[in-house]
């Protein structure tokens, strides 16, 4: 199981929990209580608030305004990312 980092730290909050084969690149703020699944791109300088969650195979390029669950590339809120994988 393997994190890779970039070449800044990103800043991850204590209870934060990223998943393995997780991707963090550039100046990363991830809050509290955050879930980072496997195989998550986060790139950029970028914040993500506290209480989210980001399904495996996100791409985040962006920061996240809001608190809630995020999935898909681009990354969007999950109840419609699951709308474009079924159809």
């Amino acid at each position: 199981m393997q994190i890779a980092l970039g070449d800044k730290v990103p800043q991850v909050a204590e209870t934060a929990w990223v998943a393995p084969n997780a991707t963090l690149a550039g100046s990363v703020t991830i809050g509290s209580r955050c879930v980072v699944g496997g195989r998550t791109t986060v790139s950029g300088h970028l914040t993500i608030p506290d209480d989210c969650q980001r399904d495996g195979l996100t791409g985040i390029a962006k920061s996240i305004e809001k608190p809630g669950a995020y999935a898909g590339f681009p990354v969007q809120d999950l109840k419609s990312a699951m709308r474009m994988r079924a159809s």
